[in-house]
């Protein structure tokens, strides 16, 4: 190219929006400092720090669950969603719960 300008295409910036801070997300960031200060823990001793599930807007899924060591869903509860409280009922083995169903039967 003899003295010529070469063009630049930019790559479009996605925008960049601020994560929804609900309190489930901010107890999130609670679990994950506490996963990062816990380094030198076993594996097996990382499973008892809750990890909160969360959905996008920053609240708790409905549905939480005690990670497994075998990678399958340990036992599971239902919370609010705002509070993360957990519903009265008992732990269900491997998830089957339906908290949807059981959050409506308290809002009656």
């Amino acid at each position: 190219m003899s003295g010529g300008k070469m063009k630049v295409i930019g790559v479009p910036r996605e925008e960049t929006r601020p994560m929804p801070q609900g309190s489930c997300q901010s107890e999130l960031h609670r679990a994950l400092e506490r996963l990062a200060a816990s380094q030198s823990r076993t594996h097996e001793d990382l499973y008892i720090i809750p990890i909160p599930n969360c959905d996008r807007n920053g609240n708790f899924h409905p549905k939480q669950c005690h990670p497994a060591l075998d990678g399958q869903r340990g036992k599971c509860w239902c919370v609010d969603r705002k509070t993360g409280v957990k519903l009265p009922g008992d732990l269900e083995p491997k998830g089957e719960l339906d908290c949807h169903q059981l959050a409506d039967s308290f809002r009656e």
